[in-house]
């Protein structure tokens, strides 16, 4: 910032370029008080994010493995299944369960998406008003710097 009061012609005393300087710090640490917080809102978002896809395949696993003893119990069936792995379920009732579960990824996937976008643009709303405040800052600094000094 000097070198444009320098090009203007403006001198500043050593104690107005410090008060400038610790503007300027402080603006400097809110922005970056501002990201590291939001850094944060996204790490917090992403993990809670991943416990919900890790939920929702536990419990897809479990209806996958309930499905066969619900379908014996309606039909009155009291074999109970050899130990071991299961035959991967067929028919319409497994397609109709892969498609709700592709169908629940592809909406979480979505809101994830839109929370990211949100994110960023509330970061960049927030740099924008700082930059807005910061040049206002500066705008005052000038006036309030001729008022004490003088045009020069």
């Amino acid at each position: 910032m000097q070198p444009a009061y320098r090009e203007l012609g403006i001198i500043l005393s050593n104690q107005v370029r410090r008060r400038f300087q610790e503007v300027e710090a402080f603006h400097h640490s809110i922005v970056r008080n501002r990201r590291r917080f939001l850094d944060e809102e996204i790490s917090e978002l992403t993990a809670r994010l991943a416990e919900r896809r890790t939920e929702r395949a536990r419990l897809g696993e479990e209806q996958a493995a309930a499905a066969p003893t619900r379908r014996r119990r309606r039909s009155g069936s009291t074999d109970v299944p050899p130990a071991g792995p299961r035959p991967r379920a067929s028919g319409p009732g497994a397609l109709r369960h892969r498609y709700d579960a592709a169908q629940t990824l592809e909406s979480s996937s979505r809101q994830i998406t839109a929370k990211r976008i949100e994110l960023q643009q509330a970061v960049e709303t927030d740099l924008d008003e700082r930059e807005q405040q910061t040049r206002e800052a500066t705008l005052l600094f000038s006036r309030f710097a001729q008022a004490l000094y003088g045009p020069r």
